[in-house]
């Protein structure tokens, strides 16, 4: 295999790509994609470009932050606006900047905090904006509910400080607290200003990040996209060939039936429920939304929970859905996998559990990996055969 780049500078198809291909690893949210292709066109329009680099790259003694826009994923009428606001004030950037004075240093690197079409692009531009390159890989290799969710909490980096800064100028910045404290302010500032809020976080060092991060993500993201693109040009059954492309396996293909959502506290909560069409007629599919998707069932069997990955595919174009996107009516195939060793590792501390749990989700279900759900719910299929 050809060892990556220290730095790659991202070029268009590349990130046409990458949009494509985070649209279906962010598990349902992350962010819209095409509010992630407006800026990235905007930011082409004035001279900016993207640059990664190789996480076995960075320095030790580097200085890394997280971060990413809270609040509503989806694409708004008044969007031309945001983005020419944001020639003015790019609210990352503030926050990011506020990180720095309060570090008393400047960051050599930025890393997603998850892989979305809204964050993922917003930590692009925002390194763009600063001079300075991203880090492939990401805290979680998929979109995660909340901040403390994320390799990075597990593996001995703080996520406070956390610095916040509003759309209406507002900015503080969380010193200490408990895990989630930070995210439940996060929470009430997207809450005041009905609006996205930045925040910047995970202040770590190149050592440390190594250790911590989902490597090769937005290159993974970017294969993905190819592949979908590649696949395309050909005959065939796009599903499997999209499942094979991701190392996933196909649960279901159907028709949604039911769909129960609200909008509360910062999040968007949906329960849908699809019913399997030809080789999986008969079989009825329930997934639990939290921004993404963090949960799933086979009949009444729990077959994949938050942080392994459910994807959410169109099953004629291969394309990813969004979680806002499902509506009764709606054409629908559901691949899963594991996610990466580097996240289950976070699964076997107490730190890591406490920053995972979905408890507070309503969701009282201990971690068990999808490989076993799944083969749990083959023997009940024999036994009761």
């Amino acid at each position: 295999m050809t060892a990556r780049p220290r730095m790659q500078t991202l070029q268009p198809e590349e990130l046409a790509d990458l949009l494509r291909g985070v649209r279906i690893l962010g598990t349902g949210g992350g962010g819209d994609p095409r509010r992630g292709a407006a800026q990235i066109e905007a930011d082409a329009s004035h001279g900016r470009t993207y640059t990664l680099v190789n996480p076995e790259h960075v320095e030790d003694d580097a200085l890394v932050l997280s971060g990413g826009f809270m609040g509503n994923m989806t694409v708004q009428a008044s969007w031309d606006s945001t983005i020419a606001h944001w020639e003015q004030i790019y609210e990352l950037k503030e926050a990011v900047d506020a990180m720095e004075r309060f570090l008393g240093r400047n960051a050599e690197y930025l890393v997603p905090f998850e892989l979305g079409g809204g964050n993922t692009i917003a930590i692009l531009s925002c390194a763009a904006r600063l001079g300075i390159p991203v880090v492939d890989g990401d805290g979680i290799g998929r979109a995660a509910p909340e901040t403390q969710m994320s390799s990075f909490a597990a593996h001995g980096i703080d996520l406070m400080p956390m610095a916040l800064f509003d759309e209406r100028g507002g900015s503080l910045i969380v010193e200490r607290g408990d895990l989630r404290y930070p995210d439940e302010i996060g929470r009430f500032v997207v809450g005041r200003c009905e609006g996205l809020v930045a925040n910047c976080h995970f202040p770590m060092r190149g050592a440390q990040m190594r250790q911590a991060v989902v490597p090769g993500t937005l290159s993974e993201a970017i294969r993905t996209g190819g592949a979908l693109r590649e696949l395309r040009t050909r005959s065939g059954e796009i599903t499997e060939a999209m499942s094979e492309a991701l190392g996933a396996t196909v649960h279901l293909v159907g028709r949604t039936t039911r769909i129960d959502e609200r909008t509360e506290g910062g999040f968007f909560h949906s329960e849908a429920e699809i019913q399997g069409v030809g080789r999986f007629g008969g079989r009825t599919m329930t997934l639990r939304v939290q921004n993404e998707v963090i949960a799933g069932w086979v009949g009444n069997r729990l077959i994949s929970i938050f942080p392994d990955h459910l994807y959410i595919l169109d099953p004629e174009t291969g394309e990813g859905l969004l979680s806002r996107e499902l509506e009764v009516g709606r054409d629908v195939a559901v691949l899963g996998r594991p996610c990466h060793p580097r996240v289950r590792e976070t699964l076997d501390s107490k730190p890591g559990r406490d920053a995972f749990s979905l408890r507070r989700f309503g969701l009282d279900v201990a971690y068990t990996p999808t490989e076993q759900l799944i083969a749990a719910l083959g023997r009940g299929r024999r036994q009761s055969g």
